[in-house]
């Protein structure tokens, strides 16, 4: 187990300031899912947040590395039954992108995507349909109807309509995909 932390926390030293994104992400998924398997999810959680807050003050805050650990945070305390504090990480990640690239940047788009999946899984429809609907414009104008991450919102819109007894809205959305 040593020898296969020592080799991960290597590995996340020499990505850390580099510009490698995906590397970077697979290393802290493989580390964190090393620490819940060998020692728990405390373990993965502690060392999360040691990560993120080491990104956040060697690097900053307006980093795509930080932003998928505040991310990565939110996830591990959905699992861990902690929605608040999975709440505010996700709603964090949100924020920063929207002051990071601005409210009509597809990237924006998909933090909206994944605050509202959030909100979906807790049964939360009333907060994440707004957040469906927004992200749906904004994929639209982006990249048009025929877009793969405007189709997926345009589909969690549909769903969350159904969930909520508002099946006009939803057949309506179901035919115009259609179109």
């Amino acid at each position: 187990n040593s020898l296969a932390e020592n080799y991960f926390s290597r590995a996340v030293m020499l990505l850390r300031d580099k510009d490698f994104q995906a590397a970077f992400e697979t290393v802290i998924k493989n580390q964190a899912e090393f620490y819940e398997a060998t020692k728990g999810l405390q373990a993965a959680e502690d060392y999360l947040i040691r990560e993120t807050k080491e990104i956040k003050d060697r690097i900053s805050v307006h980093n795509r590395k930080y932003l998928f650990l505040v991310n990565l945070v939110a996830a591990v305390y959905q699992v861990s039954g902690r929605p608040e504090e999975a709440e505010t990480n996700y709603v964090r990640a949100k924020d920063l992108l929207k002051e990071w690239v601005g409210e009509k940047d597809p990237q924006y788009a998909e933090g909206l995507n994944i605050l509202a999946s959030f909100y979906t899984g807790l049964g939360r429809f009333e907060k994440s349909l707004p957040l469906l609907l927004e992200a749906s414009r904004i994929f639209q104008s982006t990249f048009g109807q025929r877009n793969s991450s405007y189709i997926h919102c345009f589909n969690q819109i549909a769903m969350v309509s159904l969930e909520t007894g508002q099946y006009q809205l939803a057949l309506d959305l179901f035919e115009e995909m259609k179109q």
